[in-house]
């Protein structure tokens, strides 16, 4: 997701990484690969609970996390330490500023990544229905013609 952050930013959203480790964890993942974008640690898994999230063994160690992991390889990326929650899947979510989630991607498996595309097409069509709830909506004191007008 890394990849399409300026084009998240360029449409007023922001992408934000929330892991399952500490925040000495979330330090080192910050570091380790030179990370811009906001960082948070949970490792209660409060909001991979809420996202409803996989955890487990069955979703952790399989044939797809094999093959996912042999492409990460062939890619360039390399695994280093587990920090963290070992059997906690991810999730991808498009979070709203009034708590609606248009768009939401649960890792099935280690690896199970969305498209980039997929979450670009949802945050458009949020940028699109025009509400003030929305990222990229209209600024304070302005109007569209499905918001009303703010102070």
């Amino acid at each position: 997701m890394r990849g399409i952050a300026p084009e998240i930013e360029r449409l007023g959203a922001r992408l934000a990484f929330v892991g399952s480790g500490t925040d000495q964890h979330a330090a080192w993942f910050v570091e380790d690969y030179g990370i811009t974008e906001p960082v948070f640690a949970d490792p209660d898994l409060l909001t991979y609970r809420a996202l409803g999230a996989r955890r487990g063994l069955r979703s952790s160690a399989n044939l797809r996390t094999l093959w996912h992991a042999l492409r990460a390889w062939r890619s360039g990326f390399r695994q280093s330490e587990t920090r963290g929650d070992a059997l906690q899947q991810g999730a991808v979510a498009l979070v709203l500023p009034d708590g609606q989630v248009p768009y939401l991607h649960r890792s099935t498996v280690a690896g199970d990544h969305p498209p980039p595309a997929a979450l670009l097409a949802a945050l458009r069509s949020a940028i699109g229905r025009g509400s003030q709830n929305t990222p990229g909506g209209p600024p304070a004191g302005r109007r569209d013609a499905d918001s009303p007008a703010t102070p």
